[in-house]
């Protein structure tokens, strides 16, 4: 139980760390003008929080057979969403 009140926090901390890094990329992208920079920092912001719902539900599947079967799930959310990821990424080639 430790365990997954350990992981959860250092889930909302990292989310809010990626929160401020995007909003000053933001307004760095905003001032110089960089469009494909946002794609990156998007595409970056992305892949961490899918590292962070993993170790998250990784933890919780721990806890008997509901919890892997969530786990099944979410290892196919995953797969959605870096498949999402790359077809995001081949839009703009030049990244």
């Amino acid at each position: 139980m430790l365990i997954i009140v350990v992981v959860v926090v250092v889930a909302i901390v990292v989310i809010i760390v990626i929160v401020v890094v995007v909003v000053v990329v933001v307004v760095v992208v905003v001032i110089v003008g960089l469009e494909v920079l946002v794609v990156v920092v998007v595409v970056l912001v992305v892949v961490v929080v899918v590292v962070v719902v993993v170790v998250v539900v990784t933890a919780w599947a721990k806890q008997g057979p509901a919890g892997r079967k969530q786990l099944a799930r979410q290892k196919a959310l995953c797969r959605t969403l870096a498949y999402l990821v790359l077809q995001l990424y081949s839009y703009f080639p030049d990244v």
